[in-house]
């Protein structure tokens, strides 16, 4: 398994680097960077690896002005991705005993797109747990 997210890891980075970053947006940069450290983590059991890169990255897409943001046809898309990234960000602040910002997460999530159930249910099992 560790060869195989190893091998993903490097693959992914030469991705990046053929994919023409200067058209990438801050925060999807930020964002690429912390799977690939996620995943390059997970092979040296530092499951927690990235998550400063994912917050960065969440923090930049806040930031964001609103001239910037996508039409409306695009922002649906647009709100569900954000809303996943929070979700992924809580879940993994969730197991790493940080409860009070995987709430914010969790909660930043159903805010960005509230029809995703998986949020709900993450927020819900916290909460439960406390």
């Amino acid at each position: 398994m560790a060869n195989v997210v190893g091998a993903a890891a490097a693959a992914g980075s030469q991705e990046l680097a053929k994919a023409g970053l200067e058209s990438c947006h801050s925060e999807d940069i930020l964002w690429a960077r912390g799977v690939l450290r996620y995943l390059q983590g997970l092979t040296q059991g530092l499951p927690a690896a990235g998550l400063a890169l994912f917050e960065a990255s969440l923090a930049a897409t806040r930031s964001m002005s609103s001239t910037s943001r996508p039409t409306s046809d695009e922002s649906a898309n647009t709100d569900a991705e954000v809303a996943c990234r929070h979700c992924f960000v809580g879940t993994l602040r969730m197991h790493h005993g940080r409860f009070q910002e995987a709430e914010e997460s969790f909660r930043e999530a159903i805010a960005a797109y509230p029809q995703d159930r998986l949020p709900h249910l993450e927020l819900c099992l916290l909460l439960e747990g406390q």
